[in-house]
């Protein structure tokens, strides 16, 4: 897809195909080689910045190969010569100079905003804000904007996907392992809702506690040089024990911007 718009790589000697059956796929494009050639320059300057490059294979931090960076020339792809770009310029947000502030937003100020979170151990905020989890579990939950889910059905949602914790799972081609000790989370959970066993949970006491919000504009999608959308927006919450410590378990809601480029 490029600029939303389906091309064809072709190796059957047609268009701009040279050779039929030579394994080399090819198409016709239209591109600004002076905007592209800034963008890999200016991804190169800011890995070459960082003392130590990271990039994750699966869920497995690895450490990039700086020197197939720094020995990059985009000079020669302006001259017209086959050359190979390193798949590590794209693995990793690198276009904004200070991550911490611009990409991840942890500032208490928003991430505990009382109009828009909830605090379900201090009982602090708008237990229905737009930015709680039971709210987006909610909207998930919901067959569309005019039919919203009822308590019921958003509890059932969220039992069914606590539930998947509970067997063995393969994620991107990797095995998880059961994780059995959710159970404690949804008992917990349940006696804070005053339910028995499978009752309705309540969404003001789901033990989730917003502690991010990320803007993943690295994500967005690329057609060429032509952006065809904005990329991801995320809230992350930390799922919290039943004495409300915070516990190694962070939940992602991963949503597309579909705001195109004018």
């Amino acid at each position: 897809m490029l600029d939303d718009e389906k091309v064809v790589l072709r190796d059957d000697g047609k268009g701009a195909d040279e050779v039929s059956g030579d394994f080399k796929f090819s198409l016709n494009m239209n591109e600004n080689l002076d905007e592209f050639v800034s963008e890999l320059n200016q991804r190169q300057k800011l890995n070459l910045s960082n003392k130590e490059v990271v990039s994750f294979q699966i869920r497995s931090m690895r450490n990039v190969n700086i020197d197939t960076i720094r020995q990059f020339d985009s000079k020669q792809f302006l001259n017209g010569k086959n050359i190979l770009i390193p798949n590590d310029l794209f693995d990793a947000p690198r276009l904004l100079t200070d991550q911490t502030k611009t990409l991840m937003i942890t500032d208490l100020a928003v991430v505990e905003d009382v109009t828009r979170t909830f605090n379900p151990c201090a009982s602090v905020g708008n237990p229905n804000g737009a930015w709680t989890f039971g709210t987006l579990m909610r909207q998930m939950a919901s067959a569309n904007p005019g039919a919203i889910a009822s308590d019921l059905q958003v509890s059932d949602f969220v039992r069914n996907w606590m539930n998947t914790w509970k067997t063995e799972q393969s994620v991107n081609g990797e095995n998880l392992p059961a994780r059995n000790t959710i159970q404690n989370l949804i008992t917990d959970w349940e006696n804070k809702s005053s339910v028995s066993p499978g009752g309705i949970l309540n969404m003001r006491f789901a033990p989730f506690k917003l502690i991010a919000i990320v803007n993943r504009l690295d994500l967005r999608g690329n057609s060429g040089y032509g952006f065809s959308n904005a990329g991801e927006g995320r809230f992350v919450f930390n799922a919290l024990t039943s004495t409300c410590n915070s516990q190694e378990f962070t939940v992602i809601f991963e949503y597309g911007i579909n705001k195109k480029k004018l």
